[in-house]
């Protein structure tokens, strides 16, 4: 028996030994698998790095071997070089020859028949709409964006042989054309050629190629004309216009003139909170900078931060990056004069007048793209694509997180391939600070896009990566590029939330609450509900939680029911999520069942749970009369004042005041359009505020979800017109509460006069005596009274 059990104790051992062989050599294998991956993935940055570099220095050399040989001619300077028009003609020389017949009869026919509407309507500037310079498209050329453009002088086109090869291609850059406008419409914002030379309208040469049709419209007709009528001109003017309405660009701007115009911020109440709290608590003092952003948003009214630069000056590392990044929700939408505003503290500027820092640039690039947030253009690209491309210093990193979120919000929902390609290389490089901003922005500029092949390539970083920062960051991004995408995203989700890796199951519950946001789909609501009470990650379950309100955001009643019975859980995570989730799906409601529901939540013993109460219910509560704040207002001010109150508690508490009156009390948050489309920006920026649990600068996302709540009516001048409307509300059913300044404030300190104690003594037995005689006084009175009734008898 003995030597059976040492038979089977060898064996036993000579298994284990083999097993702990094997283990070790597939941990070998993955360590070096790990390794060869980190080192193709740093091969593959360094070779986009390489690319940009090359990229850069073709540019520079296209730029600098340009030859240039002046000749004069009618008094005039030329400059010539391999771009200009005789070497654009000679290169074009064969390709026009042989359809030289065909286009000279199209330009006839098409010269006739301009010529002939341009008569009928009276209108000469028909016939100058082809005879100008502008832009030239070139399959065959060098340049990569399929555009001809030159930064030199005019061209002076009296020779005939430049004019009538100009004249063949060329188009108006004050004329919008039917080609130009379907086909070059998404290129020309980037590249502009310079405007013709006065001396180009004398070509006399009709073009005939597609380019040369020019748009007609019969709006601006008279409803007495008949069908058979022509149809008139449209000014370029008046296409301008159009454009600057659907970019949004117009009604930004009355937006902005209404906000400043009409600002009702208290700036009293910012300096209760300022002296209401110890400066040298970086929460609280970060809360209340985050608390005067939102109050002052989109107003351009930064009167608070330049009356106390002193207290602001306090901040130091990240919270003087969330400092300066709060400039951007003042001024968002302030698209003229944005860039010069944050000029100084923007990184390759060479102003000594600003002591800059790392964290004030980066702050500067994340301001930038809150105030340029879904209005970006090239040169802003530009501006923030040099922010990432610094170096591995700890600083430079915190520019570059800056640079990420700035450039994600500026490409929002874009899915632009150059900033894909940089946010890329940002998130491959090994920080985990830099990763995080990347992998969300990389989400931010594909948002609503399905994210393509870079989303499966993110999301085998985040199993590779060791950085749980990353990781959260990556699985936030995939999730925003599903939003409103529905069935579409149910393989990635499932993906997601069957991951091993808790992180990623947690960008996989906002994955299902942005690709079906507002669609109240059953199925959806059951998979969060099903992790919420089932996951073992308290992450998982508390996003589960709160993305049931993205959901049901169409429903806000429905969210009410959803969560009724979670608002009473033991798990103080899904309780705050219950919380949130009825602050996202009836923010702006005023809903008295939702504020029914968070109102006993304000008992909770939890800080972090009744932080998340305070916020949603300053977002339920947002632009309601003040008959209902008021009780509100009370509540947050005894937590203010109350020192002995929890950090978390009290930063609630001042985040949800800046909230309730957020943009001068001029501002909601609406999920929804006025004809009821949902709202990409809103949802965006309320499932990235969500995210200040773990990161507190991404709190200026909220800035995204506010809207003004104004009726702009406007004339074809965009100038208002003399209207009068019929309101069937109460005057204070608009009107803002009182302010603080105006409020009588009350003594406390009561004077009192020092009474000795044998005066006290003096007094009551004077007190006394006096009563003793006014009882023997009636008692006199009383037997008078009686013998007289006696003798009466």
């Amino acid at each position: 028996r003995k030597e059976r059990e040492g038979r089977e104790g060898r064996e036993e051992r000579k298994k284990r030994e083999e097993r702990k062989e094997r283990e070790g050599r597939k941990d070998r294998e993955g360590r070096k698998e790990r390794e060869e991956r980190k080192e193709r993935e740093g091969r593959i940055g360094r070779e986009e790095r390489i690319r940009r570099e090359e990229r850069k220095e073709k540019i520079r050399r296209k730029e600098n071997g340009k030859e240039k040989i002046e000749r004069k001619e009618n008094g005039k300077e030329i400059t010539k070089s391999k771009h200009s028009k005789e070497g654009i003609k000679e290169k074009r020389g064969k390709r026009e020859k042989g359809e030289a017949s065909a286009h000279s009869k199209r330009s006839v026919l098409e010269g006739s028949r301009l010529l002939s509407e341009g008569e009928r309507d009276g209108d000469e500037s028909v016939l100058n709409m082809h005879r100008h310079d502008g832009h030239y498209h070139d399959d065959d050329d060098d340049n990569s964006d399929g555009h001809y453009y030159d930064d030199n002088d005019h061209y002076d086109d009296d020779d005939d042989s430049l004019s009538e090869s100009a004249s063949s291609f060329s188009v108006s850059s004050s004329s919008l054309s039917a080609s130009s406008h379907s086909s070059s419409s998404h290129s020309s914002s980037r590249y502009h050629s310079p405007s013709p030379s006065p001396s180009s309208s004398s070509s006399s040469s009709l073009s005939s190629s597609s380019s040369s049709s020019v748009a007609l419209t019969s709006s601006n007709t008279s409803p007495s004309s008949s069908s058979s009528a022509p149809p008139t001109l449209v000014r370029p003017e008046q296409f301008t216009k159009a454009e600057d309405i659907l970019s949004g660009r117009t009604p930004m701007g009355i937006s902005l003139e209404f906000m400043y115009g009409n600002n009702r911020s208290d700036l009293e109440i910012l300096n209760e909170l300022k002296n209401s709290t110890d400066a040298r608590v970086s929460v609280l003092h970060g809360a209340v900078v985050a608390a005067n952003a939102f109050l002052h948003a989109g107003t351009t009214v930064d009167v608070f931060l330049r009356e106390n630069l002193d207290w602001l000056s306090r901040s130091i590392n990240w919270s003087k990056f969330s400092a300066t990044a709060s400039v951007g929700v003042i001024h968002k939408g302030h698209l003229q004069q944005g860039l010069a505003l944050l000029e100084p503290y923007l990184p390759n500027n060479n102003s000594s007048s600003v002591t800059r820092s790392a964290y004030s640039e980066g702050g500067a690039m994340f301001a930038l793209g809150l105030i340029f947030a879904n209005h970006g253009n090239r040169a802003i690209y530009e501006q923030l694509f040099s922010g990432l491309d610094l170096g591995d210093s700890e600083n430079e990193y915190v520019a570059s997180h800056g640079a990420c979120l700035g450039l994600g919000l500026v490409a929002l929902g874009t899915d632009d391939d150059s900033c894909i390609s940089h946010l890329k290389a940002s998130l491959y490089h090994e920080s985990a600070v830099v990763g995080e901003a990347a992998g969300m922005a990389l989400g931010l500029v594909g948002a609503g896009c399905g994210g393509g092949d870079y989303v499966k390539e993110m999301l085998e970083y985040a199993h590779d990566t060791p950085h749980e920062k990353v990781v959260r960051g990556v699985g936030l991004g995939v999730a925003l590029c599903f939003y409103g995408l529905e069935e579409k995203a149910d393989a990635i989700i499932d993906q997601m939330t069957q991951d091993q890796d808790p992180t990623i199951r947690y960008g996989g519950m906002y994955a299902i609450g942005m690709a079906y946001r507002g669609t109240d789909n059953n199925n959806a609501v059951q998979k969060l509900l099903h992790f919420a009470v089932s996951d073992v990650n308290d992450n998982v379950r508390r996003a589960a939680v709160l993305c049931v309100g993205f959901v049901l955001a169409g429903s806000p009643d429905l969210v009410v029911k959803a969560v009724a019975l979670l608002t009473e859980s033991f798990n103080l995570h899904v309780r705050y999520g219950a919380a949130m989730a009825i602050g996202i799906g009836c923010a702006g409601s005023g809903s008295k069942e939702a504020l029914a529901l968070l109102e006993p939540m304000l008992s909770d013993r939890n800080d972090l749970v009744l932080q998340g109460v305070l916020v949603a219910t300053a977002l339920v509560l947002i632009q309601q009369p003040e008959t209902k704040l008021a009780p509100f207002r009370r509540v947050l001010d005894r937590i203010i004042h109350d020192r002995h109150e929890d950090v978390m508690y009290r930063m609630g508490a001042i985040l949800a005041t800046g909230i309730i009156d957020a943009g001068g009390r001029n501002a909601t948050i609406s999920l929804k359009t006025r004809s009821g489309m949902f709202r990409l920006t809103s949802f965006i920026g309320l499932a990235v505020f969500t995210q200040y649990w773990y990161w507190y600068p991404l709190i200026y996302f909220l800035s995204l979800a506010l809207h003004p709540t104004a009726l702009i009516a406007v004339n074809e001048n965009f100038q208002m017109p003399k209207v009068s409307l019929n309101c069937a509300c109460k005057p204070s059913m608009f009107a803002t509460a009182p302010p603080l300044a105006e409020t009588p404030a009350k003594d406390h300190k009561q004077k009192f006069a020092a009474i000795l104690s044998a005066t006290l003594k003096a007094k009551e037995r004077a007190r006394k005596k006096e009563a003793r005689k006014q009882a023997k006084a009636k008692a006199e009175a009383a037997a008078a009274a009686a013998a007289a009734a006696a003798a009466t008898v």
